[in-house]
C-alpha cells in the first residue's frame, strides 16, 4: 500500500471511530437546532398577523414556496386577467357596510344622482329622477340602468309611432266613409266644421287652435268629430247676420264688444249646451254677434 493510501485509510478509521453504528456521515446535523427542517417547520413564526398566520397554518403549506405555488395555481384556475376582479356575494346577515361595499364593487352609485338616464322625447321632466330613485333602490349598476333606460325609451317611441300610424289609418277610413255618406256635400260640411272650430275653440292663435282641434279629434275620432263640428257650423250658416252698419245704433256692438260677448257666452255652459242642442234663438244670437265681431268674413 502506498504512503498516500495508508494516510487515507488512517483518516477514514479515525472518522469512523467517532460515529455510532448505523449513523451516516451527516446524521448529527439533521434534526438539530437551527437545521433546515426546523426552519421549514417554523416559517409561520415570521407572519406577524395572528389571523393570517393561523390561516396559513390551516392551509398546511410546508414552506413559503408551497404558498406561492398554491396562489399561482389559483390564478391559473380563475384566469390571471380576472384575478383581483372577482366579487363575493354578501351573506344573508351582511352588515350595511358590507352591502355598501358590494354595491360599490358592482357599480351601483352612492346616490340616485349618480345615474345618467336617457329619456325619450315627451317624457315628464321629473321622470328621470323618479327612475333613478327606483334603480338605486333596486341596486342596479349605473351602466345597466342607462342601458335599460335607453331600451325602454326606444320601446316607448316605437309604441307611439305604431299608435300614430294606426290613428292615421283609422282616421282616413272614417273620412272616406263620410265622403261616401255626404257625397257632393262633403266639402261644404267640412267648411262648416272649420268655421265651428274658429268660433268655439278657445285659442288665441291659429296654430294653437289647430293643435287643440287635433287633440279633440283624436279623443272623439275623426268621423264623430267632423259630424259634430259640421252640425255646429251649419247652425251658424243657416241664419242671416243682422248688422245696420252704424256703430252705436241700438243692438249694435263694436267688434271688440261683440267678441267679449261671444267669449262670455262660450263660458256659459248652460247657454252653450242649448246652442249645441239646436236652440234657434241661441243660434241667431251667435250669428249676429259673429257678424259684428268679424265684419270682414
Amino acid at each position: 500500500m502506498s504512503e498516500a493510501n495508508m494516510n487515507i485509510a488512517r483518516e477514514e478509521g479515525t472518522a469512523g471511530a467517532t460515529r455510532g453504528p448505523g449513523e451516516s456521515a451527516d446524521s448529527g446535523v439533521r434534526g438539530s437546532a437551527g437545521s433546515p427542517a426546523d426552519a421549514k417547520a417554523d416559517w409561520y413564526a415570521g407572519i406577524a398577523d395572528d389571523n393570517l398566520r393561523r390561516w396559513a397554518q390551516a392551509k398546511g403549506w410546508k414552506d413559503p414556496l408551497a404558498a406561492v405555488e398554491s396562489n399561482y395555481n389559483l390564478e391559473r384556475l380563475i384566469g390571471q386577467d380576472r384575478a383581483g376582479r372577482t366579487v363575493v356575494l354578501p351573506r344573508e346577515d351582511a352588515t350595511p357596510e358590507e352591502l355598501q361595499a358590494f354595491r360599490s364593487r358592482i357599480g351601483v352609485p352612492d346616490s340616485p344622482d349618480g345615474y345618467s338616464l336617457p329619456m325619450p322625447e315627451g317624457a315628464p321632466a321629473d321622470f328621470a329622477q323618479t327612475a333613478a330613485q327606483w334603480m338605486h333602490e333596486a341596486g342596479v349598476p349605473a351602466r345597466s340602468a342607462a342601458h335599460l333606460a335607453e331600451r325602454w325609451g326606444a320601446h316607448l317611441q316605437a309604441q307611439q309611432q305604431a299608435a300614430a300610424r294606426q290613428y292615421q289609418v283609422e282616421s282616413a277610413a272614417q273620412v272616406e266613409q263620410l265622403k261616401s255618406e255626404w257625397g257632393s256635400n262633403f266639402d261644404a260640411n267640412a267648411e262648416h266644421a272649420r268655421r265651428a272650430g274658429l268660433h268655439f275653440m278657445p285659442a288665441a292663435e291659429g296654430a294653437a287652435r289647430v293643435a287643440l282641434m287635433d287633440r279633440v279629434e283624436r279623443a272623439m275620432g275623426s268621423g264623430a268629430f267632423l259630424r259634430f263640428m259640421a252640425n255646429v257650423g251649419r247652425g251658424l250658416s243657416e241664419h242671416h247676420f243682422v248688422h245696420s252698419g252704424e256703430t252705436g245704433a241700438p243692438g249694435v256692438l263694436s267688434p271688440g264688444e261683440a267678441r267679449t260677448r261671444i267669449a262670455a257666452l262660450r263660458a256659459d255652459r248652460a247657454w252653450t249646451a242649448a246652442y249645441v242642442a239646436g236652440d234657434a234663438g241661441k243660434a241667431a244670437e251667435m250669428s249676429r254677434l259673429h257678424r259684428m265681431a268679424f265684419p270682414g268674413e
